[in-house]
């Protein structure tokens, strides 16, 4: 293959990832170096229905997309992330209490199911249905 071959194969295969929102962090001209930086929400999980996902280790699924929820632990602050996984940067902690509107997910991650939510101030990011301990769910549904 050319080097002008594999330059239009970089290009075309950086606008498909740019398509399925993979953003481009920083490019190098030559030898061509390019960093992505993957999206929020994986890929194929975009095109999955907000219906019942098995999640190994997380308990059953009580809510889904369009959801009106609230923070229902016993004390401990909901931790909002950027990104559906544990290590993801914390964007804001909300007290129990608190709603939101379910705006996407799930995603099963750490033995998780994670949600992306927006809060009524405007805050959005991912947040776990539930886990262990003391607290088995920490948003629940309206009811």
């Amino acid at each position: 293959m050319s080097d002008q071959s594999l330059h239009i194969a970089a290009i075309i295969l950086i606008i498909i990832l740019g398509l399925l929102g993979w953003k481009i962090v920083s490019v190098s001209v030559g030898p061509v170096k390019v960093e992505l930086e993957p999206p929020e929400t994986p890929a194929l999980d975009r095109f999955l229905d907000s219906t019942a996902l098995e999640c190994p280790g997380a308990p059953d699924q009580r809510v889904r997309v369009g959801d009106d929820v609230w923070v229902c632990t016993m004390s401990d602050r909901l931790i909002v992330h950027k990104q559906p996984r544990l290590s993801s940067a914390e964007i804001i902690r909300l007290a129990p209490g608190t709603y939101l509107t379910i705006i996407d997910g799930p995603v099963c991650v750490d033995s998780y199911l994670w949600w992306r939510i927006r809060t009524d101030s405007g805050a959005v990011g991912w947040v776990v249905e539930g886990g262990g301990g003391s607290d088995i769910y920490f948003i629940c549904p309206e009811e």
